[in-house]
């Protein structure tokens, strides 16, 4: 057994060499271990989960987090030293890293995603900012008349589900081609809440799984966002930019709202920062029905929120974030007006897909 551990031990330490070498190597991500090495194991991970009615990838994460203490507590009780606890940890963590890379670790580090569509990622201006602010009003308010309260509140978490699949599938992009899903409802979104967390992709499972919580007019985009996770987009910001990309201008207008709605209110923030007068006459120009949507929003999460999201989740997340390559945290969440900009600075020639 000691030599398995010692074994464990070596191995974690060549992958976390190979690891950092493979991490500086974007074209090599791209080109071969997406698409021979991810796919096909992310797949597999729907394909065995997606009959699965619940979230399988929580399920063993509640279940990790109430084992581990009494393994921890047996460990002691039968007189073994805290040394030998963290050897057996180094021992496992061989396997636990080499899985991670596998599934989600090296796709931090595949080609950024303007670089794949050949957009200008010059700075974004203020001119730029507010044209887009413009667009984004006039969009969100378009959207949201065409949609009564009861065809938003009453639409099935089922439904959206069912047609988000189809969202990918029409907007015809190659490299966003999406096959067995595995999106479900969260076990435990209540639990989810507490942690602010309105969807999570379990890489260990496979698993696209939005919170309960989220309303109807935020789910769309949430799920999406999720999916872009599955096909092997790992930075937030790029995610949240496919699901705005393949929504924006689907014909299922509920689709459109929440592509719309789930950036607005980023850019709005933004130009607030810059032009408080300007951002302040975009916000009076939002429909009412707009800014009751956002009322209901903020009531459904208004219960879950607490200190534990602003003092231990969110730092968490956001080493996390910047140990993995993503050099602003969580502050990367906003990169998606960058992203949309640089669209619209692309839209304005002929848009031609390098795929």
């Amino acid at each position: 057994m000691k030599s398995l551990k010692t074994l464990g031990i070596a191995s974690l330490l060549l992958q976390l060499i190979l690891f950092r070498y493979l991490s500086v190597q974007s074209q090599w991500i791209e080109t071969f271990f997406i698409p021979q090495i991810f796919s096909p194991v992310a797949g597999f991970l729907r394909l065995t989960t997606s009959w699965i009615p619940f979230s399988v990838g929580l399920v063993l994460v509640y279940g990790l987090a109430l084992f581990l203490p009494v393994l921890i507590v047996r460990h002691f009780r039968r007189g073994r030293s805290i040394k030998n606890l963290l050897f057996s940890v180094a021992a496992w963590a061989g396997p636990v890293f080499f899985f991670y890379a596998v599934t989600w670790g090296l796709l931090y580090y595949r080609q950024p995603l303007p670089l794949l569509m050949g957009y200008d990622t010059n700075p974004v201006k203020k001119e730029e900012l507010h044209a887009l602010c413009a667009e984004l009003v006039e969009k969100t308010n378009a959207a949201r008349r065409q949609l009564t309260d009861s065809s938003i509140y009453n639409t099935a978490s089922k439904h959206i589900i069912e047609q988000a699949a189809e969202v990918y599938h029409d907007a015809q992009l190659p490299f966003l081609k999406y096959s067995t899903p595995s999106v479900k409802m969260a076990t435990g979104s209540g639990l989810l809440a507490y942690t602010g967390t309105s969807g999570i992709y379990t890489f260990w499972s496979g698993e696209a799984n939005v919170n309960r919580i989220n309303s109807p007019v935020d789910l769309p985009a949430v799920i999406l966002h999720e999916m872009a996770h599955q096909l092997g987009f790992a930075s937030e910001d790029e995610a949240s930019y496919l699901a705005w990309l393949v929504a924006k201008n689907h014909a299922d207008p509920l689709f459109r709202y929440s592509a719309c709605y789930s950036v607005l209110w980023r850019s709005l923030r933004q130009l607030r920062q810059i032009d408080s007068t300007q951002a302040r006459a975009f916000y009076n120009g939002l429909d009412s029905t707009v800014y009751l949507d956002a009322e209901i929003d903020n009531a459904r999460w208004e219960p879950y929120r607490n200190r534990l999201q602003d003092y231990v989740i969110s730092p968490f997340y956001n080493l996390f974030l910047k140990a993995n390559g993503q050099k602003e945290g969580i502050l990367s969440y906003d990169r998606v007006i960058d992203l949309i900009i640089f669209e619209r600075r692309k839209a304005q020639g002929s848009f031609i897909s390098p795929f």
